[in-house]
């Protein structure tokens, strides 16, 4: 039965392999022909609304679908190394074809509704994903995971109710809205924000670690987290028409800033992964908010395909360890396991954004770019501080996973195994040539930017005084770690967004709702609703005369109140 299920993952992963490809022949057909395919499906008509199924389908979304594709099949393929013995496979397999369906399903949709489908999908399956260990940890996350979600699912519902007032779900009209509905556009900016984690709905991304390996390769790379940033380069014209651009810059500065100060102090090695996820976010939405739109969806790609390689690379070493995550008791020699050595010291190289790696040809451009216009001084600054962080805690990793003294047995694997090397031979393949073919792909002429020679410099001068304080400032985390309890609990839980995010904030809120449910919708709305008066009525007719005027006087009450509330609505 097992044999079965493993050579299911197989025909699966070769299935999704060869309609990456297709996706990849069709972006470049559309590409260079210059082609925008809009279909659209008819499905009720309400009155003068017209509800209907729009596929958009250009470039964007097909080269978008091959990189998810590519990357599901690596994953999936991975999967049967890593998921060996697992008794709940079926469950696990259905949940990673639903995942990535109803990814698809987001990309193309350009109607609210159907996007709806794919949005409140990508929510629910994650949480079933997260759980899927069944222990306590994974359900605490599982919780904070999906009560975020739905917290965006109800910006996103909120935002489609005002909808209905233009009588359209299709937001690819929607350039020439007025004023008056920039509360619609400033939901939608929360939904992404919230989908894609970033300040202050920060806390549920690290603790979705809590799910399987492969499913934090495919979920922090290519889906769910990049569904916020996908929805707000597909609204850059509404964006950018509503003015919202300062609100989402400067949460994306200090989601920036936070992560790479919680990676610095993060001993957990998925955790660290999990932050840098989330400080690559906040520079996608950086770039969105400058409208940078061409250069967000450049790192977004890029990103996913180096991203999910890094977490493979984590998962074998933590499988390795026998799911053990410290990386102060791990450690990687180059002379026992070459080929992994190289894949993690590659990945948070291209991380930091080392030179002619494809996470330097996003990177690089944007900063290049916002350094070419006449930016404030504050965002030049924090910019500056998140690329430094997020360097040094990719050295970081690097130095103590290779130099670790407390390890007495150093981790020795052979990679001769299929199942494992080839998932990480094609994301390692992506990976190298992303960067330099979205250059030429994006941009069909050279972008010029002109700078100074000192503004050249700079960027050159960030990875090199990085990699100079790195050392000191290791030194001076953790003697005020040991020394000062409040700081460390203070980087430690995110700047305090994981208490906000906590157990006894969720225990708040639904000890709330059962008050409401209680005193409104088994009290108030029983005693005077339909159930009331049928229950007065009943009364009249089996009591006495004496008990008239008090039912007449409950009638007279009810009277008012229902009034009231129609007058209130209107």
């Amino acid at each position: 039965m097992l044999y079965l299920k493993y050579n299911m993952l197989k025909i699966i992963s070769m299935i999704m392999f060869f309609f990456g490809i297709l996706f990849l022949f069709l972006s470049m057909v559309f590409k260079f022909m210059s082609m925008n395919l809009i279909l659209e499906w008819s499905i009720i008509k309400i009155m003068a609304m017209d509800i209907k199924i729009i596929l958009m389908i250009d470039f964007y979304s097909l080269f978008f679908s091959f990189i998810v594709m590519y990357i599901s099949s690596s994953i999936i393929l991975f999967s049967e190394y890593y998921m060996e013995g697992i008794k709940m496979m079926n469950r696990f397999i259905i949940l990673m074809l639903l995942f990535v369906m109803s990814m698809i399903m987001l990309i193309y949709s350009s109607n609210m509704i159907f996007l709806l489908l794919g949005w409140d999908g990508l929510g629910l399956v994650s949480f079933l994903l997260v759980i899927f260990y069944q222990n306590k940890s994974s359900l605490s996350g599982g919780m904070l995971t999906i009560l975020s979600n739905r917290l965006g699912d109800g910006f996103l519902i909120l935002g489609l109710c005002m909808m209905y007032d233009v009588m359209s779900y299709n937001y690819i009209y929607m350039t020439y809205f007025d004023n008056k509905y920039m509360y619609f556009m400033f939901l939608i900016l929360l939904a992404c924000m919230t989908k894609s984690a970033q300040f202050p709905f920060s806390a549920w991304l690290p603790a979705a670690m809590a799910a399987p390996t492969p499913v934090s390769s495919l979920v922090h790379s290519s889906t769910l987290v990049t569904a916020g940033v996908y929805l707000l380069i597909r609204y850059s014209d509404c964006l950018k028409f509503m003015n919202f651009n300062t609100i989402l810059l400067y949460m994306c500065l200090v989601t920036m800033v936070m992560a790479g100060l919680s990676a610095m102090y993060e001993n957990d090695l998925k955790k660290i992964v999990a932050l840098s996820t989330l400080s690559q976010l906040s520079l996608m939405m950086l770039a969105v908010s400058l409208g940078m739109y061409d250069m967000a969806y450049f790192h977004l790609i890029t990103h996913a395909t180096f991203k999910s390689l890094m977490f493979l690379c984590v998962g074998v070493l933590m499988h390795g360890y026998s799911g053990y995550q410290d990386m102060r008791f791990m450690s990687l020699k180059l002379n026992k396991s070459n080929f992994l050595s190289i894949l993690m010291i590659y990945t948070f190289m291209t991380l930091g954004g080392m030179f002619f790696l494809s996470g330097f040809y996003s990177k690089d451009l944007i900063i290049e770019f916002i350094f070419m216009h006449n930016y404030s001084i504050f965002i030049m600054i924090m910019l500056y501080i998140g690329s430094m962080l997020t360097i040094m805690y990719s050295v970081r990793v690097i130095y103590m996973i290779y130099t670790n003294s407390l390890c007495f047995n150093s981790l020795s694997m052979s990679l001769s195994s299929n199942l494992l090397l080839l998932p990480l031979l094609m994301l390692f393949f992506l990976s190298l040539i992303s960067g330099n073919l979205m250059s030429w792909l994006l941009f069909d002429s050279p972008t010029h930017i002109i700078l100074n020679f000192f503004s050249k410099i700079f960027i050159l001068l960030l990875i090199i005084v990085s990699l100079i304080i790195m050392y000191p400032l290791m030194k001076l985390f953790l003697a005020i770690h040991i020394k000062n309890s409040i700081f460390s609990s203070f980087l430690g839980s995110m700047w305090f967004v994981n208490n906000f995010s906590s157990e006894h904030i969720i225990y708040l809120s639904l000890s709330y709702s059962m008050h409401i449910n209680k005193f409104i919708d088994k009290g108030w709305s029983e005693n005077m609703g339909g159930l009331g008066m049928y229950t007065k009525l009943t009364n009249l007719s089996k009591f006495s005369n004496n008990y008239y005027y008090y039912n007449m006087s409950m009638y007279l009450m009810m009277f008012v109140f229902w009034i009231m509330i129609i007058l209130f609505i209107v």
